[in-house]
């Protein structure tokens, strides 16, 4: 009994470069059930970046990535003196231009090249109009001036406010934004809120058909000769806005500009303004 006494003691002795004894750890807890919501948004992430990847790069070739057999590198052998095997250098460097004509042989077939036209090319001033494309893009609402809100997006509570709301104000205009990723537009988004008045209101907003063209809005002001046509590579911002008894819908997209709008300011050169896409009071 003594020694069993003894041993465990020995086992639990204070473990230095740990500075805890072993009875001291204690398991680390997981969660019973799985946390579907925290699922779904990564499933969201994930689609997000492969589609941005076949936008980017293009469809894969049929059949897939061709699987490159790995082979022991045929090195040309060197001689203590200094001699080289000339043949086996010449040798070599053929395979190594067969090897640049199959890559880019590989890099046509895969459509690398017209998934980069397609995604990032289009971007263009056609007859004194801006027209740059946007494929996926995030989203968010916010209510305000309501006793009760609710805004259903995509099969997802995006606001679900039990309480009353303040007014909407510029700085909150100024400070719109969003942070739910969306691959595309759903065919509608629900609002079920109460205004300020009391009155019940249950409405479906077509944000595809207000988004149709796909194309992003920018504020009358932009002198579209002062764009930086360059790849975009920003998603933009789509936010729906529930005032009183009015609905708006914003954009808020970063564009590029060619110069800093603001003389002494060299990281001024873009605009970040949310512009009204759909507003109507009911």
């Amino acid at each position: 009994m003594t020694v069993s006494i003894r041993g465990a003691t020995e086992r639990d002795a204070f473990d230095e470069d740990e500075g805890a004894r072993p009875s001291s750890l204690r398991a680390v807890r997981k969660l019973t059930t799985a946390d579907r919501h925290y699922d779904i948004q990564l499933l969201r992430d994930l689609e997000t970046v492969n589609t941005r990847t076949w936008h980017a790069l293009g469809p894969s070739p049929p059949g897939g990535i061709p699987r490159e057999i790995r082979r022991k590198p045929d090195l040309p052998v060197r001689f203590s003196n200094g001699e080289t095997l000339v043949g086996q250098i010449t040798e070599n460097e053929k395979m190594d231009i067969k090897r640049l004509a199959m890559v880019a042989a590989l890099t046509v077939t895969s459509g690398c090249h017209s998934g980069i036209k397609s995604w990032h090319m289009k971007s263009k001033v056609e007859d004194g109009v801006l027209k740059i494309p946007f494929y996926d893009h995030g989203f968010d609402a916010r209510c305000y001036e309501t006793l009760r809100c609710r805004v259903l997006y995509g099969n997802t509570y995006i606001v679900n406010d039990g309480g009353p709301r303040g007014p909407f104000t510029e700085r909150d205009r100024a400070n719109l934004g969003s942070h739910w990723a969306r691959l595309d537009l759903p065919s509608v988004a629900r609002v079920i809120w109460t205004s300020k008045d009391g009155d019940d209101h249950d409405e479906t907003i077509d944000l595809g058909h207000i988004f149709e063209s796909r194309l992003i809005l920018y504020p009358d002001d932009l002198d579209v000769r002062d764009v930086d046509l360059v790849p975009y590579s920003g998603t933009p911002d789509i936010i729906l806005v529930v005032e009183d008894r009015s609905i708006h819908i914003y954009m808020k997209a970063w564009i590029s500009l060619l110069k800093p709008r603001y003389p002494g300011r060299e990281h001024s050169n873009f605009r970040h303004d949310p512009v009204v896409a759909y507003s109507k009071k009911f």
